[in-house]
C-alpha cells in the first residue's frame, strides 16, 4: 500500500512543472503544458496551448537579429540598421523565397508604447468603427460587416493628423524601407504609393479575420487585380503573451484550400511583418492592436480603377459575387451581414 502512495506521489511530481516555469497568473497545469490563465481581471479563464498541427512560428531571421543586436548601442533616430545593405538583401531574399519577412524593433520601445497609447485613446474616443468587407477590385462596390468573419474595429489615418505623434515616425521608417527594397525585388519595382494607415483593434472575445487575400493577383496578372502589391503590419501589443491569440497565419499565395499554412506570426510589440501571402487572423482573447499599410503598383492600381463598358459589366459580376459571398458566410457563421452600398475607395 505504501509503495502505491509513493508511486502516485512520484507521478504527480513528474506531471507538475517547476513553479518558476508557470506565469504568476497560472492556476493549473497538466502534463502536456496546458496552463489555465486569466488574461485580465474579470475576463474569462482560458487554457493557453498551441495546436500540435499548427505551422511553425515565424520570427526575425538570425542575420537580422545579429544586425539588430550589433546596433543596440547606436541611437535609433540616427542609425536605422534595417536599411543597411546586409539587412535589405536578407529581407528581399525572404520575401522572394518565403513571401513574408519579420522585422522587430523598427520603432523602439518608447515610441511603440506611445503609439499604443495613441491607438487606445482613439478607441476610447469612439474613433474606431466596425471594419467592412468586399468592395470589389476598385473598393467602390457593395461592402458589408459581419463580426463572425471579421471582428476588428478600424479607422484610417494619413499621418498628418498629429505631426508630433508616433505614427508619422513609423510611416517614415517603413516607407524608407520599402523604397530601399524596390531595386532588390522585381515585384516591388512598380510601387509608387501606398494606402493610408489602417489602425485596427481586435477587441478580444474571439475576434478574428477569416482566411482571405489582399490582392487576388499574381504580380499584375489576372482579372482580379486591385493594385495592392505588398502588405505591411506593425503590432503594438506591449503586454501580449502566448494564449492571448490574434496570431497572423500565413498561407502560400494561390494555394488550394487543403494546403498547410506556411507560418504563424505572433503579434509582438514593435514587430513589422511584410508579406505577399494569403492570411487570416486567429481568434484574439485579448485586445490586439495593429497598423496596416498596403503598397500599390501604379499601373495595376490604374487598371483596377478604369471605367467604361467593360468595367461596368465586371462590376455587375462582382456585385453578384459579393452577394454570393455574403450568403455563404451567413450560412457558415450564422447571423446576418450589414450591407453598405457603393462607397469611395480608401487610399
Amino acid at each position: 500500500m505504501g509503495n502505491k502512495k509513493k508511486e502516485r506521489a512520484a507521478n504527480r511530481k513528474k506531471a507538475t512543472p517547476p513553479a518558476d516555469s508557470l506565469r504568476s497568473d497560472a492556476i493549473a497545469t497538466d502534463a502536456v503544458g496546458l496552463a489555465l490563465v486569466q488574461r485580465k481581471a474579470g475576463s474569462k479563464w482560458v487554457f493557453t496551448s498551441r495546436d500540435p498541427l499548427a505551422p511553425p512560428l515565424a520570427g526575425m531571421s538570425t542575420l537580422l537579429q545579429a544586425l539588430s543586436f550589433a546596433a543596440r548601442l547606436a541611437p535609433l533616430d540616427s542609425y536605422w540598421w534595417w536599411i543597411t545593405d546586409q539587412a535589405l538583401d536578407d529581407i528581399a531574399r525572404q520575401l522572394h523565397d518565403s513571401n513574408h519577412c519579420v522585422v522587430d524593433g523598427m520603432l523602439g520601445e518608447s515610441r511603440c508604447a506611445a503609439l499604443q497609447r495613441e491607438v487606445c485613446a482613439l478607441r476610447q474616443a469612439g474613433r474606431l468603427k466596425a471594419s467592412r468587407l468586399a468592395g470589389g477590385r476598385s473598393g467602390a462596390m457593395t461592402s458589408y460587416t459581419h463580426s463572425a468573419v471579421r471582428g476588428d474595429l478600424v479607422s484610417w489615418f494619413n499621418g498628418e493628423e498629429a505631426e508630433q505623434g508616433a505614427l508619422p515616425s513609423y510611416l517614415l521608417r517603413v516607407d524608407t524601407l520599402i523604397d530601399q527594397l524596390k531595386p532588390r525585388l522585381q515585384q516591388l519595382q512598380g510601387i509608387t504609393g501606398r494606402s493610408n494607415a489602417m489602425v485596427a483593434c481586435y477587441p478580444g472575445g474571439g475576434a478574428r479575420y477569416v482566411r482571405h487575400c489582399d490582392n487576388s493577383c499574381d504580380a499584375g496578372s489576372g482579372n482580379r487585380c486591385n493594385g495592392r502589391r505588398l502588405t505591411a503590419i506593425l503590432y503594438l501589443n506591449c503586454d501580449w503573451q502566448p494564449g492571448d491569440g490574434g496570431e497572423l497565419r500565413l498561407f502560400e499565395p494561390f494555394a488550394p484550400p487543403g494546403r498547410p499554412p506556411l507560418a504563424d506570426v505572433q503579434p509582438l510589440a514593435d514587430r513589422v511583418v511584410l508579406f505577399f501571402a494569403d492570411y487570416r487572423v486567429l481568434p484574439s482573447h485579448a485586445d490586439r492592436l495593429a497598423v496596416t499599410l498596403w503598397y500599390f503598383d501604379e499601373e495595376e492600381r490604374r487598371q483596377a480603377r478604369a471605367t467604361g463598358a467593360e468595367a461596368l459589366a465586371e462590376d455587375r459580376l462582382e456585385s453578384e459575387a459579393i452577394e454570393a459571398e455574403i450568403q455563404r458566410f451567413e450560412s457558415r457563421f450564422g447571423g446576418s451581414a450589414d450591407r453598405h452600398e457603393r462607397r469611395g475607395a480608401t487610399t
